[in-house]
């Protein structure tokens, strides 16, 4: 029969998705699901780095920034709330996979942390710099609220939430220095 294709990421099988009409027609709708949480949690793998893959998810998500600044202010606000949701779903689906709510290898939180991060924030490389720089600060230190959120919500829900507070603390800082 046909063998399960996988690649190995951070000591753990990750299944790989293929889109041929063989496989799909042998593997369970589940197991789909699984493998597209796990690659839109972790950012397009960017969460398997094995070294600060929260940094590289805050990298991740200043890309989509470069590409998504041009929206309207309210298409920008809403693809960042469908993100944040999507984000939410799959990080729940992909913490059920690895047993771990809070993987590290889940950083679409980070992702929509730096776009939260950039929102009312004038387009310049400067301020990408500047905006990385105090969201990933804010992320790693855990102001009070997100640290609370950090700590008592173990769910997806904290997971995102966490981030969004951190966000919200650096958007405010980033809008006092530009």
């Amino acid at each position: 029969g046909e063998r399960e294709r996988s690649v190995i990421f951070s000591g753990k099988n990750v299944p790989l998705i293929s889109f041929s009409p063989i496989f799909l027609s042998k593997v369970s709708l589940g197991k789909l699901l699984t493998n597209v949480s796990i690659v839109l949690s972790s950012f397009f793998f960017l969460g398997f780095i094995k070294v600060v893959p929260g940094t590289f998810g805050t990298l991740g998500g200043a890309i989509l920034y470069y590409f998504i600044h041009p929206l309207s202010l309210l298409n920008y606000f809403i693809y960042t709330c469908v993100l944040f949701f999507v984000g939410t779903i799959c990080a729940q689906k992909t913490g059920e996979y690895y047993k771990s709510s809070d993987d590290r290898r889940i950083v679409i939180a980070e992702v929509v942390g730096f776009l939260l991060t950039m929102l009312w924030i004038d387009f310049s490389i400067r301020n990408i710099i500047m905006g990385f720089i105090i969201f990933r600060i804010y992320d790693i230190t855990k102001p009070s609220h997100a640290n609370t959120i950090d700590r008592y919500i173990k769910n997806s829900w904290g997971v995102m939430l966490d981030d969004v507070i951190a966000a919200l603390y650096a958007n405010a800082t980033l809008r006092l220095l530009v």
